[in-house]
């Protein structure tokens, strides 16, 4: 679990740089170090997210999140920026392939890696996939719906 939390906080300074610094060398560093830590994770990192979606998807009495509820991620996970980075990262999941495309996803900021916990409005829900948007940031994203927990009130 260090690694990940270590990979967290690489990956929020490649952010704050991205959005900080025109030094794009600087950004190219940090875009390079994030993908080697995911890289080196990429097989802990796909197996814990496929087993949460297994868990959840065994379980009937499991309660959903819907439109309007905060949540929170119940595992370490990728957020996706937009649909198309979704879908490819689940596909990449699948075969358990860490792509050059994939590395151009985190490095362009499409993907992000979000610490458990991290709470979310969720907006919109289809069977399986949720809009959210991070309550600390604001950035929206979709997530897989069963990697998302309610929030206790």
């Amino acid at each position: 679990m260090g690694k990940l939390k270590y990979l967290f906080v690489l990956s929020a300074s490649f952010i704050i740089l991205a959005g900080c610094s025109n030094n794009e060398n600087a950004i190219e560093e940090t875009a390079n170090e994030t993908v080697e830590m995911v890289e080196e994770d990429f097989e802990s990192i796909a197996t814990g997210i496929e087993n949460q979606i297994n868990e959840v998807e065994t379980t009937v009495d499991q309660a959903f999140v819907t439109e309007g509820e905060t949540a929170e991620l119940s595992t370490t996970a990728f957020i996706a920026y937009n649909e198309d980075a979704y879908n490819e990262i689940y596909d990449i999941y699948d075969i358990r392939n860490f792509t050059e495309e994939f590395r151009d996803m985190v490095a362009d900021n499409e993907i992000q890696l979000l610490e458990e916990g991290t709470e979310f409005e969720v907006l919109e829900t289809d069977v399986t996939q949720a809009k959210v948007m991070n309550i600390e940031t604001e950035n929206i994203g979709f997530i897989h719906l069963s990697l998302l927990s309610q929030v206790s009130s």
